[in-house]
């Protein structure tokens, strides 16, 4: 029987042509098997270890470099005089990126050689720390011939520095001027820096100190104050900050948590800004404080107005606001949540823009009137429950109602003509129907120029009806964009009615019946073969698909293909199961 020198000897020889042909796991198993023969001599257990070192750096990956790095290990423990043990090691720890503890171990492994007869070991041992120390040289002169860090505020021209920082978000801005001395009194000294005093990208309460803080760094240069999260303390403040900014011309309050602050009506009413060109308050007031506060800023010359979150407790009529004689004429836009009555509305002659979404508290028997307002140009207002139509202004280019709940009579949309209009929008309607919307588009007078259509979610609409109305009255002709979205009838047959709408540039199908068919369609058919203008016959440029199960992936890259823009909605996309593609979720 063969004795274990001669089984480990056999196993090595085997695992070391297994190595040489590359099947370095074969290799592994012979040397691991001549390893485990018993009482080895000292010489063949260091080379048997040689050889599973070698084999494991082969193999690769953190854990066999350190296997490899403990065969090497017990290499010179078996024989410290030889250099076997510390080249392989050295090896190992280069190729683990250790290249300052191998140049350790290499020099280790010359002070354990014999003096005598040892020269070449000691040379070999040499030449490696040589190429290490070289290679670390090398690396270390490549770092510090990068160009050193410099501060772009030094480097670039002083008017470069200050373009840039306009162009900085306000939350950053605040933020840099914690990088250095230098960087807050370049940053607070730059102007435009505090043009804008920004508080809406707060992450939470804004105290009142560090606002102070601001206030004063500003030096009075704040034109634009949009202020949030100030809590119960945003009267006061505002009132710090206005006495500091002689130039204050928009003020926006938002998602403030006072409720009728009296500091806060106070800073705006009593004077303490007299340059104000746009408001915003997002505040609980009540509809007198509104008025008082409008009264004050429009002296001032006060354009635009927003109110949010208003209630009525007061009553304006008999409180002495309302002056007949002393109308709020520089008011231009106004959105207001609450209105006590239609008639309220002549107390702004001017106005251009009216947004009123909260127009239900009016007494649903009252017929809104707003012909007292000549020159009123866009109306955004909401009137469910209310049976009759509103009274308009001929000067009307953009009308938007919402949540229509009562089937309008032909008097009444007659006695409203709207030669001007360029945009209509109806919007949760359900009430509305084919007759009503082309009363509406047949004035006595016709109108010149329709360029936007928007009738979102109204079911009871016969959109062939619809469509061919457009077409023989020539309003398709200049319509530009056109929704449809939420409209469960919509299906793909109306899609090739866009043929005849030959300056459509923007279509919206969401949430309708329409499939990849539909939306090629459209953006074959829709926008092209015009002749009136410019941007005729150059085809649409967007569609909106929207909540559309039936469109598919290939349907969307070909609509594409055609330099189409399409919008899916958020956290849609196409995906693949099996590696085929399937329809959108």
């Amino acid at each position: 029987m063969p004795t274990a020198k001669v089984q480990a000897e056999s196993h090595q020889s085997t695992g070391r042509s297994a190595y040489s042909s590359g099947n370095y796991a074969e290799a592994l198993t012979h040397f691991a098997a001549a390893l485990a023969q018993p009482n080895l001599p000292a010489a063949l257990r260091a080379s048997i270890l040689d050889n599973l070192s070698a084999t494991k750096e082969k193999l690769g990956g953190e854990a066999n470099l350190a296997d490899a790095l403990s065969h090497a290990r017990a290499m010179i423990r078996l024989q410290p005089a030889s250099a076997e043990g510390y080249l392989r090691g050295g090896k190992v720890l280069q190729l683990s990126g250790r290249d300052g503890d191998a140049v350790r171990l290499y020099e280790y492994g010359i002070s354990k050689l014999p003096s005598d007869g040892s020269g070449v070991r000691r040379a070999r041992l040499g030449a490696q720390i040589a190429k290490v120390r070289s290679r670390i040289a090398a690396r270390q002169g490549a770092v510090s011939c990068e160009p050193q860090r410099r501060d772009p505020f030094a480097a670039l021209p002083l008017e470069v520095a200050q373009i840039v920082l306009l162009h900085v978000p306000f939350r950053a801005l605040m933020l840099a001027r914690g990088v250095s001395r230098g960087w807050k009194t370049f940053i607070e000294s730059a102007p435009g820096t505090f043009d804008t005093l920004d508080l809406r990208e707060a992450r939470r309460s804004v105290g009142g100190g560090a606002f102070k803080a601001l206030a004063r760094a500003s030096r009075g240069c704040v034109r634009v104050a949009r202020l949030a999260r100030l809590k119960s303390k945003c009267g006061d403040l505002l009132a710090y900050l206005v006495a500091r900014s002689p130039g204050l011309s928009v003020l926006e309050v938002c998602r403030s948590e006072a409720y009728a602050d009296l500091a806060l009506a106070g800073a705006v009413r009593d004077g303490a800004i007299r340059g104000l060109r746009s408001l915003v308050l997002d505040v609980a007031l009540d509809i007198t404080e509104v008025f008082r506060i409008l009264r004050a800023c429009v002296a001032g010359g006060l354009k635009e107005a927003s109110f949010e979150s208003v209630h009525v407790e007061g009553s304006v009529r008999g409180s002495g606001l309302l002056h007949e004689n002393s109308p709020l004429r520089s008011l231009e836009k106004l959105r207001i949540d609450v209105v006590e009555s239609s008639t309220l509305l002549k107390a702004f002659p001017n106005l251009r823009i009216l947004e009123l979404p909260g127009t239900s508290i009016f007494s649903e028997d009252e017929h809104l009137d707003f012909t007292p307002l000549p020159h009123l140009a866009t109306l955004h207002y909401s009137q469910p429950s209310r049976p009759r139509y509103p009274l308009l202004p001929s000067s009307i280019a953009s009308l938007t109602i919402t949540e229509t709940f009562a089937t309008y009579t032909t008097p009444d949309l007659l006695s409203s003509p709207l030669p001007s209009l360029h945009s209509l929008s109806f919007d949760t309607s359900p009430s509305l129907t084919t007759e009503t919307l082309t009363t509406i588009l047949s004035p006595p007078t016709p109108i010149e120029c329709l360029t936007t259509l928007r009738l979102e979610m109204c079911p009871k609409l016969d959109f062939t009806a619809v469509f061919a109305f457009l077409r023989e009255s020539g309003l398709a002709e200049h319509l530009q964009t056109m929704s449809v979205k939420g409209n469960a009838a919509f299906q793909d047959e109306l899609s090739v009615e866009f043929t005849a709408f030959v300056g459509l540039r923007s279509v919206d199908v969401g949430f309708t019946g329409v499939s990849g068919v539909g939306v090629l369609n459209i953006a074959v058919r829709a926008g092209k073969g015009g002749t009136g203008g410019d941007r005729d016959g150059l085809g649409v440029e967007w569609i909106g698909i929207e909540g559309c199960g039936c469109v598919g992936v290939d349907a969307v890259e070909r609509v594409r293909g055609l330099g189409v823009r399409v919008f899916q909605g958020r956290g849609r996309g196409g995906r693949r199961e099996n590696g085929r593609r399937v329809r959108h979720e």
